[in-house]
């Protein structure tokens, strides 16, 4: 049996997911997910305190811990027990930590079995494999909302671009803060160069900011909070609509891209990852698509 830890935003989730996926199907085991980080009421240091996210997809996962039993012993007031009911949700089953955040070459030759997997695994090469499968498992749970369907028709025009950008939790962080100004004007010129009728649509979590720095980006076109859905579930379908992609360090604006891609996409990325040396992050970005300087 395959056991899949879930932590941190949909993005993550998303990886950790296909991660699990591939190796349930290269052994041909069973795959459960374990949401004993998710639901803590005080996660671990380190840890934004998230949500299970996966269900704006049509996935009906078995749980390695009843999520009710979990929230019921993770309830507020019980933070001392976090750890305990950590090791109780194992029920036995060692944990593998993710070793780098470099392609573990060997784990993809041969993954141990009956373990729970806890890590990032931000890599396309971890499930390329099984891609289809994987496509077809981040099937939307619900069609585009109502308010957003004439701008989905807009959106899959040609030469659409997703222009996607994040800052207001990367702002306070080195290791994250890798896209400015200059990566954004850099990376819209070179499509206007590729496509003349190149038109973008701007995906953000901060909207005031956007609408003052492109004020007179007259081709950049403002997506707002109104057309985000339930998990911003909407807001990522919206993006995977578009036929190109400009896109920062972002897991949740990497799968926008990846679900997104087609024949003739041209999609960019930062070249560095991360604002630090300390991790290996040169498989996070296929080599298809384009690493813009940063």
């Amino acid at each position: 049996m395959v056991i899949s830890r879930l932590h941190s935003g949909l993005g993550n989730q998303m990886f950790q997911y296909a991660f699990a996926r591939r190796i349930q199907l290269q052994l041909n085991v069973k795959l459960r997910i374990d949401l004993s980080i998710l639901l803590d009421s005080r996660p671990p240091d380190g840890y934004i305190k998230r949500e299970y996210d996966l269900d704006i997809f049509k996935l009906s996962p078995a749980y390695h811990c009843n999520p009710t039993s979990l929230r019921i012993l993770y309830a507020p007031g019980k933070y001392r027990w976090s750890q305990v009911v950590r090791d109780l949700a194992r029920k036995g089953y060692p944990v593998y930590m993710e070793k780098s955040f470099s392609v573990d070459n060997t784990l993809l030759d041969s993954p141990p079995d009956n373990v729970i997997y806890q890590g990032y695994w931000q890599s396309e090469r971890y499930f390329s494999e099984v891609a289809n499968t994987i496509r077809k498992d981040f099937a939307f749970q619900h069609s585009i909302q109502p308010q957003s369907e004439s701008l989905a028709r807009e959106i899959r025009k040609e030469d659409s671009v997703c222009l996607n950008i994040r800052r207001k939790d990367y702002l306070a962080s080195p290791t994250h803060n890798v896209t400015d100004e200059t990566y954004y004007e850099n990376c819209i010129q070179q499509m206007r160069e590729r496509f003349s009728g190149a038109r973008f649509f701007l995906f953000s979590d901060d909207l005031v900011w956007c609408r003052e720095f492109f004020a007179d980006f007259h081709d950049v076109v403002i997506v707002g909070h109104d057309h985000a859905g339930p998990k911003f579930g909407n807001y990522l379908q919206l993006m995977a609509q578009c036929h190109h992609y400009i896109i920062p360090n972002s897991t949740f604006a990497w799968w926008a891209a990846w679900l997104g891609e087609r024949t003739g996409s041209v999609i960019m990325a930062p070249e560095r990852w991360f604002g630090t040396d300390e991790f290996d992050y040169r498989d996070v970005v296929p080599e298809r698509w384009l690493k813009v300087p940063n």
